[in-house]
């Protein structure tokens, strides 16, 4: 997460009442005290969301880089151990039944397309077994462009994200 913007799609999550937003986040697969002894196996989510209503968790990641290559490897990482994720976030977040989870990335615009096909590439096009990853742009999270006091879904997508990733 870039901690110079990081509060602005934070911001943004918290601003939909219907949400419960939990930054920094840590997803660990093995229940352990000590998440470093399992490598590869827990990850540092920049949000966990939860949708109640619906029983939706979603893994946000916020990147603000001009590539994607950050987000391409956390998204093959958890493609590859996906059927433990839903599990563990029941288990750590003590929901009452596992939650349909589901991966958020928050892109610059620009980077859009090449999101939804890295979402392609590793699995996360909603296809096979895995879920579609959501993508919104970042620039959606500027609070000039919601009412941050009560902001209800989400604003005009792009065309370029297709509609199973909006």
């Amino acid at each position: 997460m870039d901690y110079n913007f990081e509060s602005v799609p934070v911001q943004y999550l918290h601003a939909d009442r219907n949400l419960f937003v939990s930054p920094e986040y840590l997803l660990q697969l093995d229940e352990v005290d000590n998440p470093d002894v399992t490598p590869g196996r827990h990850w540092y989510v920049d949000c966990l969301v939860i949708r109640p209503r619906d029983n939706w968790v979603f893994l946000a990641e916020f990147t603000f880089s001009q590539s994607v290559q950050g987000l391409r490897k956390r998204l093959s990482s958890w493609a590859e151990h996906w059927k433990y994720i839903p599990p563990a976030v029941a288990r750590d977040s003590s929901l009452p039944s596992v939650p349909v989870v589901r991966p958020w990335a928050f892109v610059p615009e620009a980077n859009v397309e090449k999101m939804v096909q890295v979402a392609g590439s590793v699995g996360f096009d909603g296809r096979g077994t895995l879920p579609a990853l959501k993508i919104t742009p970042l620039e959606m999270t500027l609070p000039w462009r919601y009412r941050y006091w009560r902001r209800d879904g989400e604003g005009e997508k792009p065309k370029s994200i297709p509609e199973n990733m909006r």
